[in-house]
């Protein structure tokens, strides 16, 4: 997904971009997280 598909994602639902990303903390999480884990 390109940054201008996220922006006119954004704009059709009446949102913050940011709000349809993970925050840092989730990435972190997911970063750590180990393989196979599921």
């Amino acid at each position: 997904m390109t940054a201008i598909t996220l922006y006119k994602l954004a704009f059709a639902l009446d949102c913050e971009v940011s709000s349809l990303l993970p925050s840092r903390e989730e990435v972190r999480k997911a970063l750590r997280k180990k393989p196979g884990a599921d």
